[in-house]
């Protein structure tokens, strides 16, 4: 078994399906299943499933999958590690969408003000994507809202923010608590899946035991803002996101008996992850937005 054998094996999981994955590691077809056959003689394992014309991973093959990137993630960061010195240097940072929208850009300041020569590059995605970049070495260090689920990633704290729930006074009257039930037929606007604000809302609504009335799904804070204050519904979002509107009044926040949503804002790495002095400085940067 060699890291080709997993790399195939990768992206195979990715793709479900024989020709195209050939075709994207300019490989034949014959080659890339002759690769699986070996992987599933090793392991005694079946990986994939063919139902009618369709390839599906099997429990085995999502196991091997998760510790085949991991592996191939370390070796990218080890040779990542060993580059020519004289090379540009770089830090590739990951945000989630709280975070790009409303602190990357004081950390990016920070960062450039101590060593204008650093490179920065960066990636705003939901929580799920980022960590899945973290782990693939897509990535240096990310700073997301929302629980990470890899073992192989290192969490710290940096900021607590708080989830408000919030909307035009047009669908309720402000400035009083209302019950869950209060809130059954109003219209509810949501993130997308993987998101770090999607996983706590869907908790607290089903803690809440009601079934809302979805009106639409937002793949970012900024669209959710948007939607929310032209009235198209109301959302749980982040304070560092709506504080001025609630000061000026464009928006009221709801408050709903036994519900207050905080989190952490947290700095990710991959556990693996050499610390070098570049590194150690933005990490300086990030725990400064706290101060």
């Amino acid at each position: 078994m060699t890291f080709r054998h997993l790399q195939i094996f990768v992206a195979l999981s990715k793709e479900l399906n024989m020709t195209r994955t050939a075709e994207k590691l300019f490989m034949t077809q014959p080659s890339v299943s002759q690769v699986i056959a070996e992987l599933e003689q090793h392991y005694q394992v079946k990986l994939f499933e063919r139902l009618g014309k369709k390839l599906f991973i099997t429990a085995d093959g999502a196991q091997l999958l998760t510790r085949a990137e991991d592996i191939l993630g370390l070796l990218a960061d080890t040779e990542a590690s060993f580059r020519d010195a004289k090379q540009q240097r770089l830090i590739r940072i990951g945000a989630s969408a709280t975070v790009g929208s409303y602190l990357l850009p004081s950390i990016l300041s920070c960062v450039h003000k101590r060593d204008p020569d650093l490179q920065i590059e960066f990636l705003v995605a939901n929580t799920a994507q980022v960590e899945a970049s973290l782990l693939r070495a897509e990535l240096d260090i990310a700073l997301v809202e929302g629980k990470t689920a890899s073992r192989n990633l290192r969490s710290s704290p940096i900021l607590m923010d708080r989830l408000v729930l919030v909307g035009c006074a047009k669908f309720l009257p402000g400035k009083r608590t209302y019950t869950a039930k209060n809130l059954e037929s109003v219209p509810f606007l949501l993130r997308e899946v993987g998101s770090g604000t999607a996983e706590q809302v869907q908790m607290t609504l089903s803690n809440w035991g009601i079934q809302p009335r979805i009106a639409g799904v937002a793949n970012s804070i900024d669209a959710l803002h948007r939607l929310v204050r032209a009235g198209v519904g109301i959302a749980f979002l982040p304070c560092l996101a709506v504080e001025e509107d609630l000061v000026k009044g464009k928006l009221v926040e709801f408050h709903v008996k036994g519900a207050r949503i905080e989190r952490n804002l947290r700095m990710i790495y991959h556990s693996a992850k050499r610390i070098d002095n570049d590194l150690k400085m933005v990490i300086e940067c990030m725990k400064s937005v706290n101060q």
